[in-house]
Order: C-alpha cells, then structure tokens, then sequence
C-alpha cells in the first residue's frame, strides 16, 4: 500500500524533479510508521500527494548530489560544504548511511541546497546593440555598460526601442532582454561548492528568452517575477513575455519544461511547446499547444538581395509573426534586427554583408509565439561603381570651375570622389569619401593643364565598390577669344 502512494506522488504529472527530491519531504513520516499506525500514515502519504500535485512549486525539492571519492568522509564534507563539522548527523540520517567511517568510493550523498553555503554572485553583459541603460541598487547612478560589464543583485536594466542586451550567468545560463523591456535582479546568489544558481528576476513588462543551466547541474533554481506570474525553472530553454499596458503575461517552452504559478493563485506545468496565457489576477490558462515552425525551405543560403526581402508560407491560425536576424556566430543570440508581421513576409531590411539567422515563429489568436522556424543564410551585396558622364574621356574644357556628374549605382547610399593632376592619383586636389549626391560642382578655379577623376560607390554599411576607370580632362588657359568674337563682327562691318 506504501509502494502504490509513493508512485502517486513521485510520478504526479504536476510535479517536476526526480522521485528522490520527493522522498526526502516524505522522510518524516516514513520514520514513524509503525505497525499499528500504517494505515493512518499511509492515510497521510495520500494527502501530502494530492497536495503537492496541486502546488508544483512547493513540490519542486533543492538538492544537490555530491559522490564520494578515496578519502572523503561526512565530517569533511560538512565543513567544506554546510561549514559546520557538527552538520554531519544531518547527513548521515538524510542519506541513510550506518557506518560514516566506512563510505565506499562512489557513494552518492544528498544535501539539501538550504544546508550549503551559499554567497552573491554577479551576471554579465555579452553583448548588446541600441539603446539599453543600467541603474545601481547601491548609488541609484547609471552604470556604463559594455560587453564585460557585470550587474549585482538589486540592479536593474532597461531596453529601448531598438535596443537588446544578452546576458549570461556563472553557469552560463543566459537570458536575452528584448527592446522595450525593464528587468530588476532580485536574487544573484550561488551555492559555492556546485556553481548551481539560485536566481530571481522581475520583469515588469517586456521580453525575454533563455536558456537555463545548459549543463544540466542538480540545485539550479531560476524565477521570473512578472505582475501576473512566477515562472521557475531547472534546465530549459523558454521565453517570458508581460504586457503591461494589457495587463497579461504568458509563458511559451521550447525545451524541458516549467511550473508556471500565478501571482493570486493556480498553477500549470508547462511541457515543451506548449504555453500559457495569464491576466493579472487570474490563473494561467491550461496548457496550450504552440503553432508549428513555419517553412523556411525557400529561402536561399546566399543572396545579394539589398535591401533584404523574404517571404514563407502562412501558417495555419497565424495573426501574425515574429521575425529574428541574428548574427550566426557562436552566441547566436544578440538581435540585429527584430519585427511583428501581420503578413508571412519580410519587409525590406538593410543588414552588411555577413552570415546571419534568421528566426520566424507564428503567433495565435491569444498572442502565444509558437515553434521557431530558423535558417542560415549569408548576404554579400553585390556594388559597383557608376559610370562616369561628364567632363568625358580627353576632354578639353574651358570652363572654371569644372562641373562633374555620375550615373547612380544600385545599392549606393553614398559616392567617393576624388580628383588629381597623377594618373596614379598620388596627388590629390578632392578627396570625398562620403558623398552624398551624384554630381559635383567645384567652387575652387583650377591652374590649366591635365587632370584625373574617378567615383566609388558605397553602401549604407561602408562597403566600397572599387574606383570607375579614371576619366582625364584638359583644362585651357581663359583667353581673350571671347572678347575677339564679339568685335568681330564691327571688324567686318568697317
């Protein structure tokens, strides 16, 4: 009859952890069972079951396994993980052992993560892009940031209109604050013998995505405090959305899984790709079934499309979709640019040539994001330089100053300029490397003899196409000639 109670409560779909984490909040009664009291412990077991199937958070036991080695006895681990030598009975009964002098090799030992020692710990910034500050919890000033920089418990930051910062933890669990977004550190804290964090934020209204505790360690705990609820995790990737001006927050899970508590009451738990909808106040909706990925398969793995312009198929039940351009470098995850569609189409974007992904997603009826969709793709934007019309090739000209002109050039932003007495262009008289329009009236009168022009295009970005083929021009001395033709005419007259 135990047997059959235990398996209830260990394996509760509610309930995330191993049965192991559950055994040690069962531990109490099991050491009181006696014969003539079983069935009204067992009674009790049945209780404690239900009710820890409806409060997953208080379910989710905090533990760390540490495994003995040549050596090591409890009195030793007490010190150098609870810091206290007199903690080692505590260990003893927990874990069961009958001969603390005698631990084989390879013996696992359970702690309790509030019997470790425990000390602050920082997160630091990446990288970030646009307009992203930072306040301090002790001097209330800005704090510059940069990629390098690291933040403290109480210190907050915040996302502009086109900003995004990617942060990461001592684990490497990083989290990615999207634009628009405030997010406060509550809780930076580590357990100092397994580099596990216990970690807790509020994000009163915004954007995030994470990816926590990658490596899996035992005793990672991480909450997100929003207005409408708590979401808490172990080992997952999952993003964390609050709008504050509709008063609703939702949770979506791309892998592992997470409880998600509602700031006045309820709970679900949330599997891979599946979400939750939450208004302030209320419970979070049952467990949803994320929109499938889009298909990305049209589009190409290069191209020189400027600006860039993509497109995919509608996905059924879309309202709308995000778009994510990220660099495809190691992190991956800063963005470089970000939108909501209401159409499965990409409007024009200006990116510099590089390696990029990009990341689609549907969104629903409820404004639940759904399945990323991602692609690689690299951009080299073909620029060339303009044909050059006026002063032509050998030109002899009497005009000062000379008057220049170009033919523009697709995906030019801006032109360099430069004019010379050398073929070789050594000595230069004009040199403009960010000019804007596509003629050039000299204001400057120049000595007769001959000179060298050419034009380069630019992109947005910088990139230069190379020089047009240099144009020479002759520049002749001003003469009376004009005053001789217009006598002339009285010459002949006489």
């Amino acid at each position: 009859m135990f047997k059959i109670h235990l398996s209830l409560l260990c394996y509760c779909p509610q309930i995330m952890g191993r049965p192991e984490d559950i055994d040690c909040k069962i531990r109490a009664f099991r050491s009181n069972i006696s014969t003539q009291h079983k069935r009204t412990s067992v009674a009790l077991l049945f209780s404690l079951a239900l009710f820890l199937c409806l409060n997953p958070t208080t379910a989710v036991a905090s533990e760390w396994v540490y495994t003995m080695k040549t050596g090591d006895n409890l009195w030793n681990l007490s010190i150098e993980h609870m810091g206290n030598i007199d903690n080692w009975q505590k260990l003893q009964q927990l874990n069961n052992v009958i001969d603390p002098k005698h631990i084989p090799p390879g013996t696992e030992i359970r702690f309790p993560l509030a019997w470790l020692k425990i000390k602050p710990t920082t997160v630091r910034i990446l990288e970030l892009t646009g307009e992203v500050s930072a306040t301090s919890s002790q001097s209330g000033n800005a704090i510059l940031l940069k990629p390098g920089t690291t933040l403290t418990a109480g210190d907050e930051i915040h996302t502009g209109s086109n900003g995004n910062v990617l942060l990461e933890f001592l684990d490497h669990s990083r989290l990615l604050l999207q634009k628009n977004s405030r997010l406060i550190f509550d809780t930076l804290n580590i357990y100092s013998s397994t580099n596990a964090i216990d970690v807790r934020v509020r994000l009163p209204h915004g954007r995030i995505e994470t990816e926590i505790n990658p490596a899996q360690k035992n005793g990672t705990r991480f909450e997100i405090h929003t207005p409408a609820a708590i979401t808490g995790v172990r080992g997952t990737m999952f993003r964390v959305a609050m709008e504050s001006h509709q008063k609703i927050g939702r949770t979506e899970v791309t892998r592992g899984k997470v409880a998600v508590n509602g700031a006045t009451g309820g709970a679900v738990e949330l599997l891979a790709n599946f979400g939750t909808v939450i208004a302030v106040g209320q419970p979070p909706s049952a467990p949803r079934l994320l929109l499938p990925p889009p298909d990305l398969s049209r589009l190409p793995d290069q191209t020189g499309l400027f600006p860039l312009i993509f497109d995919w198929q509608a996905v059924d039940g879309a309202q709308s979709y995000r778009v994510q351009i990220s660099h495809a470098t190691a992190a991956g995850a800063l963005l470089v640019d970000e939108t909501a569609l209401t159409t499965p189409q990409l409007p024009p974007v200006e990116l510099p040539d590089g390696d990029y992904l990009i990341r689609v997603r549907a969104i629903d009826a409820d404004g639940l994001e759904g399945v990323n969709a991602a692609h690689k793709f690299s951009l080299v934007v073909p620029i060339e330089p303009p044909l050059l019309l006026m002063p032509q090739r050998d030109a002899n000209m009497h005009k000062q100053p000379p008057n220049f002109r170009w033919k523009m050039a697709k995906n030019a932003t801006t032109y360099h300029f430069q004019l010379s007495t050398s073929s070789d262009f050594s000595a230069l008289l004009i040199d403009m490397p960010n000019y804007q329009k596509n003629s050039l009236g000299s204001q400057q009168k120049f000595e007769p003899g001959e000179y060298y022009w050419r034009v380069a295009s630019r992109t947005a970005f910088g990139k230069q196409s190379p020089f047009s083929p240099a144009q020479r021009f002759s520049l002749q001395p001003e003469s009376g000639m004009g005053w001789m033709l217009f006598f002339f005419p009285l010459v002949l007259l006489l």
